[in-house]
C-alpha cells in the first residue's frame, strides 16, 4: 500500500478553519485581529485524481470557494473575517492575464489586484502607484488596452484639460 493518501472533501477544507482550527486560535490569541481570506487564482499543476488537471483545478477551486463561503456565513456576526475576491478578479479580468507558462498571473495584473486590495482594505499606506496607473498597466499587459496607450505623468493628469 502507498503511504500517500489523497482526500478530497468540502468538509475537510471547511474543517481547517472551523473550531478548533486556525481561526479559533487567532481569536483566542488576537481577539481584535481582522482575518482576510482569499482563493488563489493560480491553477493546479498536477492532480492525483484520474481526470484532467483542468477539471481537477475547477473542482478544487469550487470546493474551496464553497467552504470559504460556508465558513464566513457561519461567523458573519463577528465582523472579524472577510473574503477578498482575488480569484474572481483574475478570472473575470479582460485579456490574457497569464505568463507564458500559464502558471502565474502577469506581474502587472497581480499589481493591480494588490493595489485594489490596498486601496480598499488598508489605511495609512503609501502605494507604489495609483489605482488608475495599476489598472492601465494591467490592461495593457493583458492586451485589453492598446499598447500604443502611454501613461502620462501624474502631473499631466492633474493639469490636463481633456
Amino acid at each position: 500500500p502507498s503511504p500517500i493518501i489523497f482526500a478530497s472533501s468540502r468538509t475537510r477544507a471547511f474543517g481547517f478553519w472551523s473550531d478548533p482550527g486556525i481561526y479559533q486560535l487567532i481569536r483566542k490569541y488576537r481577539p481584535d485581529a481582522k482575518v482576510i481570506l482569499t482563493l488563489s487564482p493560480v491553477p493546479l499543476a498536477a492532480t492525483f485524481r484520474d481526470m484532467s488537471c483542468i477539471s481537477a483545478n475547477q473542482i478544487s477551486k469550487a470546493i474551496l470557494r464553497a467552504a470559504l463561503d460556508e465558513f464566513l456565513r457561519g461567523i458573519q456576526d463577528e465582523g472579524k473575517a472577510f473574503y477578498w475576491p482575488s480569484y474572481e478578479i483574475a478570472q473575470t479580468f479582460p485579456g490574457d492575464i497569464w505568463t507564458d507558462e500559464l502558471r502565474h498571473i502577469k506581474r502587472e495584473v497581480l499589481d493591480y489586484i494588490m493595489t485594489l486590495f490596498e486601496s480598499l482594505c488598508c489605511s495609512g499606506t503609501n502605494p507604489r502607484m495609483t489605482l488608475c496607473e495599476a489598472w492601465i498597466r494591467a490592461r495593457t499587459a493583458s492586451g485589453s488596452l492598446p499598447k500604443t496607450h502611454r501613461l502620462r505623468s501624474k502631473t499631466s493628469y492633474r493639469h490636463s484639460s481633456n
